[in-house]
């Protein structure tokens, strides 16, 4: 019995942003696309996480980078708070992105976290600190709570595509 791509739990994820859109100076609301792999799991996923939150900022929009996760590469997602978890458990689970972080004298700085939780409110993982983008100079703090949503997932046991079908 094979097990759909969708489907296979793994603890071995790792996570990037890929990109950042929000509206809204005060009241936001925020869409953003993440990287997810696995190994175990044999699936690379493109994520988007919709939602609303506030946000605070001086001068350009900016997408934190922490230089020690090599965005490139993206960051494994551990400690507190993490399980095992398909790319089908996070589709649909509710989450929070928290991002800080800027750009001044030619320096990047910035920290960005992400959530995701079960209907019962039971986290899949807790805070992970995941590398991205900058895209720009001043200082921007968010918080979002939202929506995962699987928008791609590539089985690198076949290297085919699957088809996204609704929950």
């Amino acid at each position: 019995m094979s097990i759909a791509p969708r489907d296979r739990t793994a603890s071995d994820w790792v996570a990037a942003s890929l990109a950042d859109r929000s509206f809204g100076d005060s009241l936001t609301v925020s869409g953003s696309l993440f990287l997810f792999r696995s190994a175990n799991a044999g699936v690379n996923c493109i994520f988007a996480f919709v939602g609303v939150g506030v946000a605070l900022g001086l001068g350009g929009t900016v997408l934190p980078v922490d230089v020690d996760m090599q965005p490139q590469n993206g960051a494994r997602i551990v400690g507190y708070g993490y399980r095992p978890f398909s790319a089908g458990d996070l589709d649909g689970a509710g989450g929070i992105v928290l991002d800080a972080g800027g750009e001044a004298f030619g320096q990047s700085f910035g920290t960005l976290n992400i959530t995701a939780y079960s209907w019962g409110f039971i986290p899949y993982f807790f805070l992970q600190p995941v590398p991205g983008p900058d895209s720009g100079l001043g200082l921007d703090v968010s918080g979002v709570e939202g929506r995962w949503k699987l928008l791609f997932l590539r089985d690198t046991r076949t290297t085919k595509v699957c088809v996204i079908s609704p929950k």
